[in-house]
């Protein structure tokens, strides 16, 4: 019988259970480091999106490891059952060794109980730390895959303000060759302009003193009218004395062939001068106009101008 006691006993102290062995738990090596994002607001931004859009749906999918206070809790028992158990064992006596194995079985349970417990625990963990690794690896995925379509975003903005501004450049360039232009053309203009004032000034002078010549052949043939009236008072003077001499006559006779002829003279030189005036006045007529077009011109070219 004591045989029997002392060969189970050595089973149950040789058993591996009274002594529980720790288990190393391995995590998966993360030599992966996450892609590098360019410090931008709007990488940021990005991210923070990516960020905030991932935690929101992560948190409904996450296993929630067992709370501590269940943990503390089952620790509780098993102390106080270890104490009631040291109680029971302190109050036992020495000879009574199935009571001492009993106690012993009962501790062994407890243990393997509390094995158990710790176990799921840890495996409840070792899933947490998958997910959260499969997280991270998402995470890290949609990171780079942000960057990625930022660095492509950012490359063709960058490409098209390039066209922009060569586009500007461009049409800025147009812009001041039309107006270089638009200056010669004023500045032209402008030259013709003041060409065709000097020239209305100096058909005005020449109609000045063509009117002032007018003026004068006008006194002349006033004058020569008023000799010629008293030329022919003087001829029916003369007519008169006819009777008396004919050498007299004949004498008044040539001279008023030569006054007559003076007088035709003049009021040739009267009809050439008079009709000098008139183109003198159709060509200040024609300068004028060509003046008004060529300011109504500048000032069509100041408009366009300014708009």
């Amino acid at each position: 019988m004591q045989t029997t006691m002392e060969s189970r006993k050595r089973k149950v102290t040789d058993t591996p259970a009274t002594t529980p062995t720790k288990r190393i738990i391995k995590r998966p090596a993360t030599t992966s480091r996450a892609p590098t994002v360019a410090s931008t607001r709007a990488t940021a931004a990005r991210a923070a999106a990516i960020r905030s859009q991932s935690n929101s749906s992560t948190t409904t999918t996450m296993k929630r490891p067992r709370p501590i206070h269940h943990q503390q809790k089952a620790n509780t028992n098993g102390d106080t059952k270890s104490n009631n158990n040291n109680a029971t064992k302190q109050q036992r006596p020495h000879w009574d060794i199935r009571g001492r194995i009993r106690d012993m079985e009962e501790r062994l349970q407890q243990d393997q109980e509390k094995i158990a417990e710790l176990e799921k625990y840890r495996d409840g963990l070792m899933s947490t730390v998958e997910d959260r690794e499969s997280e991270i690896q998402e995470y890290t995925r949609r990171l780079g895959e942000a960057d990625n379509e930022l660095k492509s975003l950012e490359k063709r903005h960058k490409q098209e303000i390039e066209d922009t501004q060569a586009r500007c450049n461009a049409r800025i360039q147009e812009l001041e060759e039309k107006q270089q232009h638009r200056r010669r053309q004023i500045a032209s203009v402008q030259m013709d302009l003041e060409d065709v004032k000097r020239k209305r000034d100096d058909a005005q002078r020449n109609a000045d003193k063509t009117l002032v010549e007018h003026q004068t052949l006008k006194k002349t043939i006033d004058e020569a009218t008023d000799t010629y009236k008293h030329v022919e008072g003087q001829l029916i003077h003369l007519k008169l004395k006819i009777t008396k001499a004919d050498s007299l006559v004949l004498e008044r006779n040539q001279r008023i062939e030569k006054l007559t002829k003076e007088l035709e003279q003049e009021t040739k030189k009267a009809d050439e001068l008079e009709s000098k005036y008139q183109d003198e006045q159709r060509l200040l007529q024609q300068l004028s106009d060509t003046i008004a077009q060529y300011e109504s011109k500048a000032e069509q070219e100041r408009a366009k101008k300014k708009t």
